[in-house]
């Protein structure tokens, strides 16, 4: 059997990489598919996980933040298109 524990570097490589992603998708925009997918939702889910793993309770300030840009960018999604 296959070991698939993450170790906490790990964890936070992902958080990076999920934040960049999330970063993009609240600035430069969104696909269509990704609206679809509801991606950027998937995204901050996942994220914040991660972060309450990393970080724990309380949450810092950025959490909150964070959280109200994903709720505005998902309220008035900015469409990108593929290429």
């Amino acid at each position: 059997m296959k070991n698939t524990d993450f170790t906490v570097a790990e964890l936070r490589e992902i958080q990076d990489a999920l934040q960049r992603e999330q970063m993009r998708m609240c600035t430069v925009g969104q696909t269509r598919q990704e609206l679809e997918y509801q991606s950027l939702e998937n995204v901050w889910s996942a994220r914040k996980k991660l972060i309450d793993v990393l970080v724990g309770i309380p949450l810092p300030a950025w959490v909150n933040e964070a959280e109200q840009q994903v709720a505005a960018a998902v309220a008035n999604p900015k469409i990108i298109e593929e290429d």
